[in-house]
């Protein structure tokens, strides 16, 4: 169906649902959830989402290893369709601090999961995985994340 077979009224429905994001956009505004199978409608509407969250489905883009994400000291948790190794409850708020002040920012042990720390902006953001992150990864991660939080500020800035 092109828009010249739709009436105003559904032209205008469209445009909404576009601007408000797609199921799987109000997944992770919403529920804090984060569908990797849907990770290319996710990507492209990055431009809707709040910042920590358009952060967080990067981190998980970049690795498939990323389980998990925290955020705002621990208080917001991203999850994603992949099941965790982690035998406790979540990351508190005091694991959160404790794992930021570590010297080591990579591969945390924690409860059967690794523990990696991120930052963005001055925000600390913990990703969990099961598998140990390797140098590739880390690099991946940071390059993705980056180039994609400055492409997303260009846009910003051009409208």
């Amino acid at each position: 169906m092109n828009y010249t077979d739709m009436d105003l009224t559904d032209i205008y429905k469209v445009l909404e649902v576009k601007e408000q994001g797609s199921p799987a956009v109000k997944d992770v505004a919403k529920r804090r959830y984060i569908d990797t199978a849907k990770m290319e409608e996710l990507l492209v509407q990055l431009y809707l989402m709040k910042r920590r969250d358009a952060f967080a489905v990067l981190l998980v883009y970049a690795c498939p290893k990323v389980v998990k994400v925290y955020a705002d000291g621990g208080m917001i948790e991203y999850h994603t369709e992949k099941k965790s190794n982690r035998i406790g409850g979540e990351i508190a708020e005091s694991d959160f601090k404790r794992f930021a002040e570590s010297p080591d920012k990579i591969n945390q042990m924690s409860d059967r999961v690794y523990i990696s720390l991120m930052m963005a902006e001055k925000e600390p953001y913990i990703i969990e995985h099961n598998l140990v992150l390797n140098g590739e990864d880390a690099a991946k991660i940071y390059g993705v994340v980056c180039g994609a939080l400055a492409k997303i500020e260009r846009g910003k800035n051009k409208r």
